[in-house]
């Protein structure tokens, strides 16, 4: 398996080139972070000299102690190049090519809850289903945007809900219901907070507004 000291080495060049960027472990993220964590992620592969980079957009809310890969990550691969190998110098810059060329701009015209969702709707949903399905997050999402009454709308649909809120948020649904928006407002910040912690990110976080406080 491919170590993060290579990935780092892979990544250099694009480091340099591009001050937006920045590299935590295996993730070469797109700042400013704000609500919406942007970048690549270069996986580990069962070949050791494989990297396999994947295109990753996902909320910092709710608060998440593990790496996610998002919902759907996009997989980087060029049939042309095949494997993106370690030990072989111009599959390595082919795989740097890709992440300038493909991965970068679409992460950086995400800008908004809105041009989040529209990324998030133009994936195949071969394996993964559509994002409209992906209740949690939609629910999260809404609710970010200001837009209680879909937020609540979408919490009978799924019998994993109740049990999730009661748990770990067990205001959360009632302070939709009384529309207290900054009683919402505060919980995703403590959770975008909690998530930032957890994945050492706090350097690179800027804190700002959510949709609902606008």
């Amino acid at each position: 398996m491919t170590t993060t000291a290579q990935v780092k080495e892979a990544l250099i060049p694009l480091l340099a080139r591009h001050s937006d960027l920045v590299l935590i472990g295996r993730f070469l993220i797109v700042k400013p972070l704000h609500h919406i964590l942007r970048g690549v992620f270069v996986d580990r592969s069962s070949d050791k000299r494989s990297f396999e980079p994947h295109i990753v957009t996902y909320p910092l809310v709710p608060a998440q102690k593990d790496i996610m890969l998002g919902w759907n990550p996009v997989w980087l691969f060029d049939q042309s190049v095949g494997m993106w190998d370690v030990t072989k110098p111009d599959t390595v810059t082919a795989m740097r090519n890709h992440i300038e060329g493909i991965a970068l701009p679409r992460l950086r015209a995400i800008k908004t809850f809105d041009d989040y969702i529209a990324h998030e709707r133009t994936k195949s949903t071969t394996f993964d289903g559509h994002f409209d399905d992906r209740i949690f997050t939609n629910i999260f999402v809404a609710a970010a945007l200001g837009d209680f009454s879909k937020a609540l709308q979408l919490r009978p649909q799924d019998t994993r809900i109740e049990p999730y809120f009661t748990k770990v948020a067990p205001d959360f649904f009632p302070a939709l219901e009384a529309s207290e928006r900054e009683f919402i407002a505060k919980t995703l910040h403590q959770w975008e907070e909690a998530t930032v912690k957890a994945h050492k990110m706090e350097h690179i976080w800027e804190r700002t507004p959510f949709p609902l406080e606008l």
